[in-house]
């Protein structure tokens, strides 16, 4: 999104240049290092900003500054695509919270439905295939690891 932003105000500035069109060359005049540093919110603004600039020149023109109309649309998807990512590392959190009791669910549902059904479908196969039963059993010894807790520095157990 920065690289692209970069790009397209760079050859929309130079447009204005040509144009001598101060407005314009002051709406789309982002450097590179101001760029990198904007929140989200800040990059999605300027994003929109440049865009409806480029959108307003003559699409051979803008060509001519080096970007087409493709990459104009292309640019227009990604600032869509920018908006939708998670902006905030507590809404990450609460994600990823989330996801975890989800998959905590789930295991513990996939564990049920191999017990109460795939083990006893196996089952069957004990007497009409043995070898591959034998495998199953193999296969589905589950080893549970844990991990230890050091110790706080203090000699003092884990908690």
């Amino acid at each position: 999104m920065v690289d692209s932003t970069i790009e397209i105000a760079g050859a929309v500035y130079s447009y204005a240049h040509d144009m001598k069109n101060n407005n314009l060359m002051a709406k789309v005049n982002y450097k590179t290092t101001v760029v990198e540093r904007m929140t989200q919110n800040e990059l999605i603004a300027a994003g929109g900003v440049v865009l409806e600039e480029a959108l307003k020149i003559p699409t051979a023109d803008l060509a001519n500054e080096g970007i087409t109309a493709i990459e104009l649309t292309a640019y227009n998807q990604l600032i869509s695509t920018y908006k939708s990512v998670k902006s905030s590392n507590k809404e990450a959190v609460i994600d990823r919270s989330g996801t975890t009791e989800n998959i905590s669910s789930l295991l513990k549902e996939a564990s049920a439905l191999l017990k109460g059904q795939l083990d006893r479908l196996a089952l069957q196969l004990k007497r009409k295939d043995p070898d591959f039963y034998r495998r199953y059993k193999t296969a589905r010894k589950v080893q549970i690891r844990t991990v230890a807790k050091k110790d706080d520095g203090e000699g003092n157990p884990p908690v």
